[in-house]
């Protein structure tokens, strides 16, 4: 099991896994369907999995009851940082380059605000051709982000 969260879209299910070895109680409130308790295990990982939940999907997490947060093992936050997260599947096709699975991607991750002079996008993408990962420019075009 992944940590975080996993959609596995071929099950219609999505699995969860956090760390949260301060609390007694988490449970997943995922958005028009109801909330779901996790099990905790011996070392404070709380586990489960959801049947009958999509892409898309919004979520927030449950803690002890009361407070209701965003997952921070998200990953995709469309609301801004504190708003409810979205369920995504991480392992999606490009035509042109096929099948990406998450296991095979190098993730490099950098603060757009401060990487280049810019502090936008436009940037990151003018300083792209200085890495190693020149493939990455082709599949950001591709991508069309």
């Amino acid at each position: 099991m992944v940590y975080g969260t996993e959609l596995i879209p071929e099950k219609n299910t999505v699995s969860f896994k956090i760390w949260a070895p301060y609390i007694n109680e988490l449970e997943i409130k995922i958005h028009n369907k109801g909330i779901f308790k996790a099990e905790k295990d011996e070392r404070g990982y709380f586990y489960t999995e959801i049947k009958n939940v999509k892409e898309g999907e919004l979520y927030t997490l449950l803690l002890n009851g009361k407070e209701e947060i965003p997952d921070p093992t998200s990953k995709s936050q469309p609301l801004g940082v504190h708003g409810p997260s979205q369920i995504i599947n991480l392992n999606f096709e490009i035509s042109e380059l096929g099948k990406v699975n998450l296991k095979d991607l190098i993730i490099y991750e950098l603060h757009v605000g401060t990487f280049t002079q810019k502090g936008n996008f436009y940037g990151v993408i003018e300083k792209l051709d200085y890495s190693s990962y020149g493939n990455l420019r082709e599949v950001i075009r591709k991508t069309r982000y």
